[in-house]
């Protein structure tokens, strides 16, 4: 319904949550680095979360898959299935682009900020999709 407010407040909500985790990661992880408490031999790719610097087709399916799943939810009252899609596709990049800033290597931090752009960018048309196609179908009575 386009309402500036409201989605100002949601991409607010968004941002702050994204940037808590992003930053909890980041210094936790400047701290075990600080006090030599990260293992030896020590690397961002090499912490699970590599796929968090690449773009790939399962990245916006995931995404996009998520938005759909997230507005679902919203509209049938399902919130918590909001939090769960989320952050499914969000967390690991926030958590990834966090601690390649905590060991100092940016360029992984910014290959991480693109894959978390994507992925919201992608959940914001899966949501809006899902929204514009439920309205479409709606009966004209309702």
């Amino acid at each position: 319904m386009r309402r500036a407010r409201l989605i100002a407040q949601g991409l607010l909500s968004l941002a702050a949550g994204l940037g808590l985790a992003c930053a909890v990661a980041a210094a936790v992880t400047a701290l075990l680095n600080l006090f030599d408490l990260l293992p030896a031999g020590f690397a961002v790719h090499e912490v699970g979360l590599a796929s968090q610097q690449h773009i790939e087709a399962e990245t916006i399916a995931v995404a996009l898959a998520a938005g759909i799943a997230g507005m679902l939810a919203v509209e049938t009252r399902a919130s918590i299935g909001v939090v769960v899609a989320i952050s499914v596709t969000t967390i690991p990049a926030a958590a990834f682009l966090g601690v390649a800033l905590g060991v100092g290597e940016l360029s992984k931090s910014l290959a991480a900020l693109g894959v978390l752009g994507a992925n919201i960018a992608m959940m914001l048309v899966g949501g809006a999709s899902a929204l514009s196609l439920q309205r479409r179908l709606r009966p004209a009575h309702q």
